[in-house]
């Protein structure tokens, strides 16, 4: 039984991450499918909310260099503030 949880959370954090990390993101059935149907939508969904609830839905992560490049791209300022920007927060 502790295998089938383990599979279970596994899914579930892989389906977290591709809502992240891919531009297409696979659909639940995907998965679904991918774990030859051990374990049914309601089920990886429950996991995918406790694991997210765990973590108080805290999963995003925002870098220095993150900001600076999407405040840089909303500002329009000039390639060479954001090469100095970048310089300075790199230092």
């Amino acid at each position: 039984m502790e295998k089938q949880k383990f599979q279970l959370l596994g899914i579930a954090a892989m389906f977290i991450a591709t809502k992240f990390e891919e531009i297409y993101a696979p659909e639940l059935r995907d998965f679904v499918y991918i774990c030859d149907k051990s374990f049914t939508r309601s089920e990886i969904m429950e996991m995918e909310y406790e694991i997210l609830r765990t973590l108080d839905f805290n999963i995003l992560t925002v870098y220095p260099y993150t900001f600076l490049s999407r405040y840089h791209f909303v500002s329009g300022d000039s390639k060479k503030s954001f090469f100095y920007s970048r310089y300075i927060l790199e230092t």
